[in-house]
């Protein structure tokens, strides 16, 4: 009776050693397609979870049987074109300050990550959502600057609390190949409260409209 469970576990491990493997392998062989592929299967996952929240919290009424097509799109889109800005970006830190895990090393790689790349990709991110919402509503892209400024101070504060002890594990101790599937999974709960954010914002320029 007490070897169940151990071999249950073993059995368990073995799988995900398993999964692990096969990760690297195509990350390794295809890594175009696996980094693609990771982030936007993460990002549908964050959408489909950020409408769920909407619908149990009563802030979307329109019932579980509807659900927006754009913000998903909007997502995908965004999944396909960050993807290999971020994949770059972890590349050039490796290369300035290079694979270390002293203090000194990882300072600096926190420092211009936190400080100054992670302000630009969310700058980034509200005006593709502005260009976006402007392709497929009545929006209009000159609105998007109007309190960017303020949104980026506000999102980059919150997030550093989030991202930072993310962060320190991946120029730790996540082999270079993983890396990317870090920030995937654990983007989801980041991803999901963006999908909310600017799904919010959508809602209250319609209710002004």
């Amino acid at each position: 009776f007490l070897r169940g469970p151990h071999v249950a576990n073993t059995k368990t491990m073995e799988q995900l050693r398993q999964v692990a493997s096969n990760y690297d392998q195509w990350i390794t062989e295809r890594p175009v397609q696996a980094k693609l592929t990771t982030a936007v299967s993460f990002n549908l996952i964050a959408d489909a979870a950020a409408q769920c929240i909407a619908k149990a919290k009563g802030s979307d009424t329109r019932g579980w049987r509807v659900w927006d097509k754009l913000p998903p799109l909007r997502l995908v889109i965004w999944g396909l074109l960050s993807t290999p800005i971020v994949d770059r970006w972890l590349e050039f830190l490796d290369s300035t300050f290079g694979l270390g895990t002293d203090i000194p090393t990882l300072l600096k790689k926190l420092s211009v990550d936190q400080l100054l790349f992670g302000p630009f990709l969310l700058a980034l991110f509200l005006v593709y959502v502005g260009a976006f919402d402007s392709l497929t509503s009545n929006f209009r892209f000159q609105s998007t600057f109007k309190g960017l400024g303020r949104s980026v101070a506000q999102g980059t504060l919150a997030g550093i609390a989030y991202w930072l002890p993310v962060t320190i594990c991946m120029f730790t101790v996540v082999p270079l190949n993983f890396r990317l599937l870090l920030l995937s999974v654990t983007g989801l709960i980041y991803n999901t409260f963006l999908s909310l954010w600017v799904s919010g914002k959508a809602s209250g320029r319609e209710g002004e409209g």
